[in-house]
Order: structure tokens, then C-alpha cells, then sequence
């Protein structure tokens, strides 16, 4: 997979709370990123003008300002998770990690992220800049993600086209393979997990508005803290309203 075709994908103008994660980063069959769940994205948020404050996305995802008590956040929280992201691809392992909720979020909030040898001068710099834990500091548009160091190389152009060969091609008998998909996850009804008759609104007060599903937040704080392979499942999503 390119990881500049997720750039390219991530540069909506007035999208902000996509929910960029690893497993939200599909392949296509020519080997170019897709992003996929946009479910709790927002709409026309823009830089300096409306901003979001819902609680929602995956802990090790989060931006700063995300989980902070006074919340307030627009496109720049995007950015950081694809920082995140980026990291996960060079390092296997997310920037900030820990099965308990509390010392993960500490950790995005204070802590920088930890670099090793085999990431080049150019890496490190970025993901620095996309992981300034100052919204206003962070490297926040596609115009200077794509100008930096670390996409030198590339021929904007030429990916937008689709005229750039990937690494990675996923083998396809059909338009329609689902191969490479979770079984588990084929057999899942579409209309999973099941709705009552009629539409569905949010109703706040009541206290019941994520029925059916199978989290639960007494889940949360499991004793190992081992840190998990690129890919494998993180957190569950937070999906809280305010």
C-alpha cells in the first residue's frame, strides 16, 4: 500500500473526526489506499470557523485536544491521527499505547513519541509535526504534508492518476473477492447490530442510545500490557455524546 495515497485521500476540505485508523485504511485492487467510516465524521468544519466537541473515535487514535475536559476541534485532529498512523506503519506499534484508558490518554496528552534508529531524519520530523500536541503548531494541510522531505520523492500527479506502481497488489480472482476480509466479519448481517422497527435518532436523556452493541466499558483495563502487533485490534471505538 502507498502510505502518500492515504495523504491524497485525507485532504477533504471541510471533513474533520474521519476516524483514521489502520483498520480503517482498506487496499484497493490496484494497491492505493481507501478510506473507509465516515459515520461520526462532521461536516463543514473548517480552519478557524466552526469547530466539533463530541466524544468519539479510538483511544490510541485521539487527539489532545479530543480528549480534553473543555473540547473544542476541527481538521487538525485528523492530522494527528494520521500521524499516528504513519508511525504504526514504520514502528508496528501506535505512539502512545496502554490498556488502561487513563495512563493512554496521559500519554497523548504529556508524553512525546519514542523514534529508533531505522527511522530516518525526514520520518521523524514529520511525524513530529504531526504530532504536536498544540493544534495550532501542528503540520495541518495537505499542501505542506505533500511539499515535506518525506514525500520527495513523489509525483503528486502521477498518484492522483493512479500512474504510480505500489509495492503491494492484492491478488484478485474477481472485482468482488472478499478474501482478504475477516470471515467473522462477512457473516455479520448489514443491518448489524440490529435496530428496532422504524428510524433511529439519538435521543440523549435517555441513556440507551448504544443498545446492541457489544461493548461495554467494564471491559476496558485488561492486566496485559503488551503492546499489539501493526494491525491487530486496539481499543474499542469511544462513542460518547456531549
Amino acid at each position: 500500500m502507498r502510505m502518500e495515497s492515504s495523504t491524497e485521500s485525507k485532504a477533504f476540505p471541510s471533513n474533520s473526526d474521519i476516524s483514521l485508523k489502520p483498520e480503517n485504511v482498506l487496499i484497493d485492487r490496484d494497491g492505493y489506499a481507501k478510506l473507509t467510516d465516515f459515520g461520526l465524521s462532521k461536516e463543514n468544519i473548517f480552519v478557524g470557523g466552526t469547530q466539533a466537541n463530541s466524544f468519539c473515535g479510538t483511544c490510541e487514535y485521539l487527539a489532545p485536544e479530543v480528549i480534553a475536559k473543555e473540547r473544542a476541534y476541527g481538521q487538525t485532529c485528523d492530522w494527528w491521527s494520521f500521524g499516528c498512523v504513519l508511525y504504526e506503519m514504520l514502528t508496528a506499534m501506535p505512539p502512545f499505547y496502554s490498556k488502561k484508558r487513563d495512563e493512554l490518554f496521559n500519554q497523548i496528552k504529556s508524553k512525546q513519541p519514542q523514534f529508533y534508529s531505522y527511522h530516518s531524519a525526514p520520518a521523524v520530523d514529520l511525524i513530529s509535526k504531526l504530532l504536536a500536541k498544540d493544534p495550532s503548531k501542528r503540520l495541518s494541510t495537505s499542501e505542506a504534508i505533500k511539499g515535506h522531505e518525506f514525500f520527495a520523492e513523489i509525483d503528486w500527479r502521477a498518484l492522483a492518476l493512479k500512474q504510480l506502481k505500489s509495492p503491494y497488489r492484492p491478488h484478485l480472482e474477481s472485482t468482488d473477492d472478499t478474501k482478504h476480509f475477516d470471515s467473522e466479519i462477512l457473516q455479520l448481517p448489514i443491518d448489524s447490530p440490529p435496530l428496532s422497527s422504524g428510524s433511529h435518532a439519538l435521543e440523549l436523556d435517555k441513556g440507551d442510545d448504544f443498545d446492541g452493541f457489544s461493548f461495554e466499558a467494564t471491559n476496558m483495563e485488561p492486566e496485559d500490557e503488551t503492546p499489539p502487533l501493526l494491525g491487530s485490534r486496539l481499543s474499542p471505538p469511544v462513542d460518547d455524546y456531549y
